[in-house]
This record gives structure tokens, C-alpha cells and sequence, in this order.
């Protein structure tokens, strides 16, 4: 795979996570927040929660299994590669050769594969680290939906007052609200 299509590839899987878990994200109507929004958000944060947590343990899960073929792959390679630096000493017994050797010598030998793996592994462990930094994200926003919410109500307490101090008399009677008449 180019490289080319590779960053295409994550930037696709970046988009489709975030269109999946952002469900909760967007709490802008117009140009103000809305008590449904913010109600909605909070009602859904759990799902949207449950579901990012699953999505994370899938990536995890897969990117260990491609870990653990890497590995098998590594240590083949890397014991041909041995052989290979070993029989390059084998006049010279005096000297040991490193495992950096070794492992520079599986790394020309086996140029391609080992590309190929690499680039594997980085983009796995890469989709990891985005998922964990959403899922910290999303931590944060639990926090934030629970101030806003706090905050909604206090506004929409203070409206209801408000509403019933500045009502008619009939209202106000209703309601219990008492008016005093203002002092000259």
C-alpha cells in the first residue's frame, strides 16, 4: 500500500469513527445551546460511551493479534538473518557480531516484508492512540454536558422568576406571586 493511501485510509477511519460517536457532539442550534440538546446528549453519552469503549477493545484486540504475526514474522527472519552475519564472521572468530548486526542485516534482506509490517503495526498502533485520545476526550465532555446541564437548569430557574414577577395581576395571583406597589 502507497503511502499515499495509507494516510487516506486512516483519515477515512478517523471520519467514520468520529461520525459514529458524534451523535452527542453537536449541541449548537443555530446559534444557541438547547436544554433538548444538552438532555439528548446526556441521555445518549452512555450508549455513545459503551460503544467507543467496545470499538477501542476491537482495535486493541486486532492490533495485539497483528503484533503477535509481526513477531513470529521477526523472530523467522531475524535467526535467517543470523545465519547469515555468522557465516560473514566465520573466518574471524575473534570477533562477536551485535544483534544490531544482525538486525540490519534482516532489515536489507528482508527490505519489503519488513516495510510492510512496520507500516502495519504503525497504522494499528496509530488508530489505538486516536481511540484512547477520544475516549479521554469523551471523558472531558462528560464533565462539560453535566456543567452545561447544571447551568441550563440555573438559567431556566431564574427565567421562571423572572416570568412570574413581571406577570399581570391575574397571573400573579394565580401563581402566589404578591406585588407590592412601589414607594414613592
Amino acid at each position: 500500500m502507497s503511502e499515499e493511501n495509507r494516510v487516506e485510509e486512516y483519515i477515512s477511519y478517523v471520519k467514520r469513527v468520529i461520525s459514529e460517536f458524534s451523535d452527542i457532539g453537536d449541541l449548537v442550534v443555530g446559534q444557541e445551546v438547547t436544554p433538548s440538546k444538552i438532555n439528548y446528549a446526556l441521555s445518549k453519552f452512555y450508549d455513545v460511551s459503551l460503544a467507543l469503549n467496545a470499538e477501542y477493545q476491537r482495535q486493541k484486540n486486532s492490533h495485539l493479534d497483528l503484533e503477535r504475526h509481526f513477531q513470529v514474522w521477526y523472530d523467522e527472519a531475524f535467526t535467517q538473518a543470523k545465519i547469515l552475519v555468522q557465516k560473514e564472521y566465520a573466518e574471524n572468530k575473534s570477533i562477536k557480531p551485535s544483534v544490531k548486526e544482525y538486525e540490519v542485516m534482516l532489515r536489507r534482506q528482508y527490505k519489503e516484508e519488513w516495510l510492510e509490517w512496520k507500516k502495519a503495526v504503525d497504522d494499528s498502533e496509530a488508530k489505538n492512540r486516536f481511540l484512547m485520545r477520544l475516549r479521554e476526550t469523551l471523558n472531558k465532555y462528560d464533565s462539560i454536558l453535566t456543567t452545561l446541564s447544571y447551568n441550563m437548569r440555573g438559567e431556566l430557574k431564574a427565567l421562571t422568576i423572572d416570568d412570574r414577577s413581571n406577570a399581570n395581576a391575574k397571573s400573579a395571583e394565580n401563581n402566589k406571586v404578591r406585588r407590592l406597589p412601589l414607594s414613592e
